[in-house]
């Protein structure tokens, strides 16, 4: 599972609906005339304006927009375009592309349909694919529940002749992957050729490589091609442990995971699902972000020590070469990535289960309203105060023009009973 997409789904029949919020906003009033409560599913972390719907207006002064690299200790000129982008986007979506949805709306469900801003602001729920204490701290609501790393599963066997094949080298195998959403083959031919030639120096490795084709005429030996990978089954390894319980940490503290036996290296195009696999399994990276949220992901993985960023724009078969042998040959990435996994199995539940008792427990309530925080009704100068502090300013104005006045009518008074200045001659003499 992979290109951080989530179908929209649609159950009416348990009394609630779910709806993805990658750009489906169209589908809520069918939970409306359903009179049933609904939640949204975020494939990723949340977008400003979807947070401040919930109530949560996030500071750009630290959390980044999430298709930016920055982490939340920005310079000055990384805040600049912070703010810049968080507010550029959310004018963007408010008013070119929540009105055509508006408008689709209107059309499809007739007058009296309620906004996509009035949608958000009356969601029941906001489920994020973000895992605790794995995403850059920032505040949440309570009616926002952290549930990624859904798809993480301990793996299966591999097919034997898989298996076979990456088990042939004695030093392990390297698995290379762009994801579902690109195709391989759609890779520009001087890329390809740099990856073959970083490839062909390392004769000592099993090379796995996705590709939409099984034939390249210039592959090395110990290169395979596939059109399809079970990548789960690839970077894990075997068991029924999902999640560490507290009392099994408790009891063994020092539990860290890895991999598959034999696997040494995951290139991937820093998607949110395969980065989260990659750190579930406790395997290190090097990533070549394409576009949209993995740049971010790869900036935190290669902050945390877990992996190394290559871009395309600057990319060589040196380039490859160099980052592939720095992560095999230095253990720290292979230790960092273990500290991470452990830290995201560290939950009482897991991401599903939460996922479905915060769902159910809206439906339990008659949509939770208990949850909802009156910041959600709140305009933006009402939530920053900016009505009260213009407020404050003017009452302290005022408070300083009066001192000021009254202190210049005190001081002419003063004046004319000590120098017997009439206030008329003084006037003069100041003309």
């Amino acid at each position: 599972m992979d290109g951080g997409y989530w179908i929209a789904v649609y159950a009416g029949v348990s009394g609630s609906s779910t709806v993805s919020m990658f750009l489906t906003d169209c589908m809520v009033p069918l939970a409306l005339e359903l009179g049933a409560p609904y939640a949204f599913i975020s494939p990723a972390d949340v977008f400003p304006l979807v947070s401040t719907a919930f109530g949560n207006r996030l500071s750009p002064s630290f959390v980044p927009f999430p298709v930016f690299p920055f982490t939340d200790r920005m310079t000055f000129l990384q805040r600049f375009v912070n703010v810049l982008g968080t507010t550029v986007l959310d004018f963007f979506m408010s008013w070119s592309l929540d009105a055509l949805v508006d408008q689709v709306n209107l059309a499809e469900y007739g007058p009296g349909t309620p906004t996509v801003a009035e949608l958000r602001r009356n969601a029941s729920l906001l489920i994020l694919n973000t895992v605790p204490g794995m995403e850059l701290a920032k505040p949440i609501m309570p009616g926002v529940v952290q549930a990624g790393g859904m798809h993480c599963k301990p793996s299966k066997p591999l097919p034997k002749e898989l298996e076979d094949w990456v088990s042939g080298s004695s030093n392990g195998f390297i698995y290379f992957s762009l994801g579902s959403a690109v195709q391989g083959k759609m890779m520009p031919e001087k890329f390809r050729k740099m990856f073959v030639e970083a490839f062909a120096r390392f004769p000592q490795y099993r090379i796995l490589w996705k590709w939409e084709t099984e034939v390249m005429d210039d592959l090395p030996k110990h290169v395979k091609l596939s059109k399809w990978l079970p990548q789960q089954d690839l970077l894990g390894t075997q068991g029924d442990t999902f999640y560490m319980k507290p009392a099994v940490l408790l009891l063994v503290p020092h539990v860290l995971y890895e991999g598959h036996k034999d696997i040494k290296l995951f290139i991937t195009h820093g998607g949110l699902l395969s980065t989260q696999e990659a750190t579930y399994h406790g395997v290190p990276v090097v990533g070549i972000p394409i576009g949209a949220d993995q740049m971010l992901n790869m900036k935190r993985t290669e902050n945390e020590g877990a992996g190394l960023t290559l871009e395309w724009s600057s990319l060589t078969t040196e380039g490859i070469y160099n980052a592939v042998l720095r992560v095999l040959s230095e253990p720290s990435f292979r230790e960092n990535l273990k500290r991470r996994s452990a830290i995201m199995r560290d939950q009482p539940q897991t991401p599903l289960d939460r996922a479905v008792y915060w769902t159910e427990y809206v439906i339990r309530h008659k949509g939770a309203a208990h949850l909802r925080s009156a910041a959600r009704d709140l305009t933006w100068w009402q939530y920053h105060l900016l009505d009260v502090w213009l407020f404050v300013g003017a009452v302290l104005l005022g408070f300083l023009l009066v001192a000021y006045f009254v202190t210049r009518c005190f001081l002419r008074c003063l004046g004319r009973k000590l120098f017997g200045v009439p206030a008329a001659m003084g006037d003069k003499k100041r003309q």
